[in-house]
């Protein structure tokens, strides 16, 4: 068996044992397979799968900037950071296109999709002054995405979204006053 250099065969058992979730064993080749445990519930290979996949889902569409979408099309309800999440890693494209769907009034029908259109066409406005997308993302929406992710605000209701607004304009604003007086550093 292959262990990495630095660990000892009972540490490697460890790792794997910490990194296995409850109700699950390894095999010989270190794949998952449902435990022993009859108390717990049983799942099969193919509901493992569909679980694997789903969360391979939701990793991809946080990533990719649409993770409130993919939450709402699963019939959830979408927390507050998810609607930060395209602002934080879509592209200048996207947000542009999100921007637009605002402006053509394709969005006024959802108060948190119309805001988010409303900051995305800030942001865009500040790319196309010369600011650096990446920038603003990193030293800005970021910081936000993670703060609204750690502390653990819940679901939305309907008198945050002027709430949420506020607190991304006024980091965005931050920002602009670093950059004027020619820091870089992140104001969040």
């Amino acid at each position: 068996m292959w262990l990495p250099w630095f660990m000892s065969r009972k540490q490697w058992a460890d790792v794997v044992a910490r990194a296995t979730p409850a109700g699950f064993e390894t095999t010989r080749r270190r794949r998952l397979r449902p435990g022993p445990d009859r108390h717990g519930p049983k799942i099969g290979h193919a509901e493992l799968r569909h679980m694997a996949e789903a969360v391979a889902a939701e990793s991809a569409a946080y990533l990719m900037g649409t993770y409130a979408e993919t939450v709402a099309a699963r019939g959830r309800a979408v927390p507050k950071w998810a609607w930060t999440n395209l602002l934080a890693h879509g592209s200048a494209d996207e947000l542009r296109r999100q921007a637009q769907a605002l402006e053509q009034g394709r969005l006024h029908t959802r108060a948190w999709l119309g805001a988010r259109g409303y900051l995305a066409a800030e942001i865009i406005d500040r790319v196309d002054r010369g600011d650096s997308l990446e920038a603003i993302q990193q030293d800005v929406l970021l910081p936000i995405e993670r703060s609204l992710m750690a502390s653990g605000h819940g679901l939305l209701r309907d008198g945050s979204v002027t709430q949420w607004v506020a607190e991304v304009r006024a980091a965005l604003g931050a920002h602009d006053a670093v950059v004027a007086r020619g820091g870089t550093a992140p104001c969040t």
